[in-house]
């Protein structure tokens, strides 16, 4: 993992991303699509200072013909969503083997469904932190989801 990158977040955030990494590390384990096993961890702050983890890993369901996919950000998000603190993400990290057919600079890259997914969910877009990192290399990026959509 790239300290230098993990330097731009917030102390707050800072001091979460070991336990953030440890969570998308155990959710790979279940990761249900071969090819690419994706983890993610989703934190969020309440107005209180509270925090919590919420994991996800990435999954597909083939019904017929008609493949469901789920990457493992937006099953964390759900889940935060679930407990009733999805507005209250501060930050997702996401853990992942490179795709050269996808991601860009020698970094993991969010696909554009879950970009939509989070732009249409966060409340405040430009407090909320996106830190990819490569399972294999740990090339690590950081930046402010309303960078990515900007």
């Amino acid at each position: 993992m790239d300290n230098t990158a993990l330097q731009q977040l917030p102390e707050q955030i800072q001091a979460h991303v070991a336990d953030m990494l440890a969570v998308a590390t155990s959710a790979r384990q279940f990761a249900q699509h071969a090819s690419r096993q994706v983890g993610a961890a989703v934190l969020t702050q309440s107005e209180t200072g509270g925090t919590h983890l919420y994991k996800g890993a990435n999954w597909k369901l083939i019904p017929g013909e008609t493949p469901h996919r789920y990457c493992a950000e937006r099953v964390a998000a759900l889940a935060a969503l679930s407990d009733g603190t999805f507005e209250d993400i501060v930050a997702v990290l996401v853990l992942s083997n490179m795709r050269p057919d996808r991601d860009y600079d020698g970094l993991v890259k969010m696909c554009d469904e879950c970009v939509d997914f989070f732009q249409t969910g966060f409340k405040h877009p430009h407090i909320v932190w996106i830190i990819t990192i490569d399972a294999d290399t740990q090339q690590t990026r950081v930046m402010k989801f309303s960078d990515l959509i900007a």
